[in-house]
Formats: structure tokens, C-alpha cells, sequence
């Protein structure tokens, strides 16, 4: 487990998911908004 106070660990194959998981939905939701 991570410890709170620990900073992430990038090089984690399990962070490194979540976070491509979030960046992912984020442009996901910019982009399937209406242009017009």
C-alpha cells in the first residue's frame, strides 16, 4: 500500500493506469460536448 505521506511513485504500473485513466475520461468529456 502507499503510504499517504509518501509521494506518488510515477514509475507505478498502477499509478501510472489511474492516472492515463483520468487524463483519458477528462478528454473524453471535452470532447463528446456539443460544438455548437
Amino acid at each position: 500500500m502507499i503510504k499517504p505521506d509518501s509521494k506518488l511513485d510515477y514509475s507505478d504500473p498502477y499509478v501510472k493506469a489511474f492516472l492515463s485513466d483520468a487524463i483519458i475520461e477528462r478528454f473524453r468529456e471535452i470532447f463528446s460536448e456539443p460544438t455548437s
